[in-house]
């Protein structure tokens, strides 16, 4: 993830990922299927990017059971996809970190 991140990691937890989480509880409370399934889809591209692999599983899940077109369990697979997004807001201190190192090696050279 460090080296897709670029200069700022945080962006895609803080940021794009709550709007698609939101968009994602929104659909899903409407009972919109398709919606539920567009909003999990684009998440799960952008996770594909940073390489943030649980994410991305979690957002497929949603997107795979959101095209059956039944919904009833869809709110556990979004409890899971905010623990999984939780959890990589935690690591971004560590990342930061990391890519801080890697630039300052780099200057160094």
């Amino acid at each position: 993830m460090i080296h897709r991140a670029g200069s700022n990691p945080g962006f895609f937890v803080d940021s794009y990922s709550a709007e698609r989480l939101g968009a994602i509880r929104h659909a899903a409370n409407q009972q919109d299927s398709l919606a539920t399934a567009d909003a999990a889809h684009t998440l799960k591209g952008a996770a594909s990017v940073l390489s943030a692999t649980a994410v991305q599983q979690a957002a497929a899940q949603i997107e795979a059971t959101a095209r059956t077109g039944d919904l009833t369990e869809i709110s556990d697979l979004v409890a899971n996809l905010s623990r999984e997004l939780h959890r990589c807001l935690e690591s971004l201190p560590t990342i930061r970190q990391r890519l801080h190192n890697q630039q300052e090696a780099v200057s160094r050279n």
